[in-house]
């Protein structure tokens, strides 16, 4: 290219479509005036002032056409010039090759009597020419601007939608803040109420006069009374250990065993254990939750030992009862209100030939003599209403 633009004396610019020159060959100084110290240079800027108005009319119908341009011979000072442009850039990236050819000078004669007419004509229509680009491309900017105003207009339509949907989104939320405040009121209400209910039960099984002892469904204790403190000597470290971990007393080695017994079978469990001269009855009850099943195992231990003694003593009062009966001579018989018969000695059932229990449930009139059962059958309703003892001679 250097070659062609010495052999034909051209001065070759390439720019791109901006018009910012790239890359210069040849003497463009002739034509065109850089200025000192410039970054960024444009085409239409270096150009000297008799062709800056062709150069860019030139340019402008180029980007738009997409066609090579051919302008008119300008003179230059003492050198006659011609100016093309050609679009040489493809795709995203179009260039503009403007070159700078130097022309034969026309004969002085006619130069000297149409060469300013001609001249000033040629800088008119270009003149003209350049100010219809101008005039186009304020009508396209024009257009634009009236595009981008409609775009700005509606976007401003939609962030006035959006501000205004903001503002109900707000007051949506100031109402559920409001319902969240009155929620966290009652959440507390519920909390001082919980917290009251559970000083409460703490209270009450403090109260308790017997041990009492929760375990979870994985067999940790999780609540116990002062009782159980007292008794078994418990420290709060006690809490959420397994029952193998507690030092209970050795009459509870079982107990571990049975907890098991009652989460499996989800029924109550009740055993008499005894401690030395006492004697503690042990009851293992499952509590149930909401669903129905086992969330706790509620352990009490209640000393019966007087039950216990008073059971036992009654037996033996009963034992040494029963034996007088069946050994004395009198004749004895326990009726219930209905006259059925619920007891009778041994006396008795041997005089009237009565074997067992055969007696239990029947009356007189089935068991004795038919006279001696009419007797007692009369005089056995006063005693009941005079609420006295009776006794008679025909008996």
């Amino acid at each position: 290219m250097a070659a062609l633009v010495r052999h034909f004396d051209l001065a070759a610019v390439l720019c791109d479509a901006e018009g910012v020159v790239q890359h210069t060959a040849g003497p463009v100084e002739r034509y065109l005036q850089f200025p000192v110290g410039a970054a960024r240079l444009t085409l239409a800027d270096t150009a000297t002032k008799s062709l800056r108005g062709e150069l860019l009319t030139l340019m402008h119908r180029c980007r738009q056409l997409s066609k090579s341009q051919r302008g008119r011979t300008r003179t230059l000072g003492n050198q006659h010039v011609r100016l093309f442009v050609d679009p040489v850039g493809v795709g995203d990236e179009p260039r503009l090759l403007v070159l700078f050819v130097p022309v034969p000078a026309p004969e002085e004669g006619v130069a000297v009597q149409v060469a300013p007419s001609a001249q000033l004509e040629d800088e008119l229509l270009a003149t003209r020419e350049h100010l219809q680009s101008l005039v186009e491309e304020l009508a396209t900017a024009n257009e634009e601007m009236q595009a981008l105003n409609e775009e700005a207009q509606a976007s401003n339509e939609e962030l006035q939608a959006t501000n205004e949907e903001l503002e109900a989104a707000n007051e949506e939320m100031q109402a559920t803040n409001e319902e969240l405040v009155s929620l966290n009121e009652e959440l507390s209400v519920k909390s001082s109420e919980l917290s009251r209910l559970a000083e409460e039960y703490a209270h009450l099984y403090d109260a308790l006069e017997f041990p009492l002892l929760v375990f979870d469904r994985q067999g940790q204790l999780i609540r116990f009374n002062a009782s159980a403190t007292r008794r078994f000597d418990l420290r709060p470290t006690a809490l959420m250990q397994p029952v193998a971990r507690l030092r209970l007393p050795a009459f509870l080695a079982d107990l571990e065993q049975r907890l098991g017994g009652v989460l499996a079978h989800a029924d109550r469990d009740e055993a008499l254990l005894q401690d030395g001269s006492q004697t503690l009855r042990l009851i293992i009850t499952p509590g149930l939750d909401a669903a129905g099943h086992i969330s706790t195992l509620v352990v009490t231990l209640v000393d019966v030992s007087d039950i216990t003694r008073t059971q036992a003593e009654l037996r033996q009062s009963q034992a040494r009862l029963t034996s007088l009966l069946e050994n004395t001579t009198v004749l004895f018989a326990m009726k219930d209100l209905g006259g059925a018969h619920i007891y009778i000695n041994a006396r008795h059932a041997a005089l009237f030939g009565l074997e067992g229990r055969d007696y239990v449930g029947r009356n007189d009139f089935a068991l004795l003599p038919p006279a001696l059962a009419a007797d007692l059958w009369c005089v056995r309703w006063i005693p009941w209403r005079a609420w006295a003892v009776m006794s008679s001679p025909r008996c």
